[in-house]
């Protein structure tokens, strides 16, 4: 069985160690730049810098590895690479460097993605005949429960104020894994049995097909692997060039919605609305009472009419005589009360009111 191998625990260590970090780091890398004075922003240009030396790493590894007996080195070489760089950028913030110190740390991390491949490969080298499938599914479960707990740990670090000394702890652990590797017995059985000479004796015709399968879809999954790796870190590296340059040179679009300002004011004074007499006519007016013959009066309205502004209302009536003509004429409402005032000034003459 798989438990029983020595060699799958000692992969499976060091995976959990290698992805733990990976996590760790990624939860708490924003708050660590914002406790040393640096802008969280920066870490878009440290997933670009990563972006780019993964790239170069897989590329590297598609062409260089081409046989289970590199694995074992390419891990040693991956660790070597997360640790030096978790030391780097503990050195960067201890010491108040450059950003772009932090960046460039951030940037060997990147390098040591072979670390992932390399351990599923060796994992299914050391124990074959069981299937590929199985063995990625018992490191991947192991290491996603190490993450959590690397997560939660990282994070009461900086709440105990460890500070930067959060990522020498994950360096150290980096070391510590790639150690451990340097048990493993090297028996590579996949590769054993696929070189035998003697397969077809030991195996029976069943054995041997399977390894023929395994190898046409080793060869397959090899390539198709590198395919879409390749087709996901550009997708990751795009994306990360878009937010980076949006971040920095793309002006704000979205502001912040302006409260409205509230004035102490007081009391508005109501308007006094004009009062309507009984014939529509609005107040104030002016008011002619023409006497004469009716020639003389409309020659009079005419030239009253030519000389008054356009906002001062104007009524005519005839003449009347007598008080008590005037007083019919105010409660019919036709004439306003300060009429009578005005006849009671020059009674029996043409007034204008």
């Amino acid at each position: 069985g798989i438990v029983r191998k020595s060699d799958f625990w000692i992969i499976n260590f060091q995976f959990m160690i290698y992805i733990s970090i990976g996590h760790a780091f990624d939860a708490v890398e924003g708050s660590l730049l914002e406790n040393y004075g640096y802008n969280a922003s920066l870490t878009s240009w440290t997933a670009m810098s990563c972006a780019i030396t993964s790239i170069l790493s897989t590329i590297v590894e598609a062409r260089f590895i081409t046989s289970a007996t590199y694995y074992k080195a390419a891990l040693l070489i991956s660790n070597a690479f997360m640790a030096a760089s978790l030391l780097a950028g503990y050195m960067c913030l201890h010491y108040g460097m450059s950003p772009w110190v932090f960046i460039g740390a951030v940037g060997i991390m990147g390098l040591s993605t072979p670390g992932w491949g390399c351990s599923a490969e060796l994992g299914s080298e050391v124990c074959f005949p069981a299937r590929e499938a199985t063995v990625n599914s018992l490191l991947e479960a192991f290491s996603n429960m190490a993450g959590v707990m690397s997560i939660v740990w990282a994070q009461e670090g900086i709440d105990a104020h460890l500070g930067a000394a959060v990522l020498a702890v994950m360096a150290v652990s980096a070391m510590l894994g790639m150690a451990v590797l340097l048990f493993l017995s090297g028996h590579l059985s996949r590769t054993e049995t696929e070189k035998s000479p003697k397969a077809a004796e030991v195996e029976e015709e069943g054995m041997s097909h399977m390894v023929q399968l395994e190898q046409d879809r080793r060869s397959t999954r090899h390539r198709t692997k590198v395919v879409f790796v390749l087709w996901a870190i550009a997708v990751n590296f795009v994306s990360l060039l878009i937010t980076a340059t949006t971040a920095q040179f793309m002006p704000v679009i979205f502001s912040e919605p302006q409260l409205p300002q509230i004035v102490a004011t007081g009391p508005k004074k109501a308007k006094k609305r004009p009062t309507r007499l009984k014939n529509g006519v609005k107040e104030p007016r002016t008011w002619l009472l023409n006497c004469g013959s009716e020639k003389y009066q409309t020659t009079r309205r005419e030239k009253i009419m030519s000389i008054m502004s356009s906002n001062t209302s104007l009524a005519f009536f005839p003449c009347l005589k007598g008080r008590s003509n005037l007083h019919a004429a105010i409660k019919d409402g036709l004439l306003p009360q300060s009429a009578l005032m005005a006849f009671s000034r020059s009674p029996g003459a043409r007034l204008e009111l």
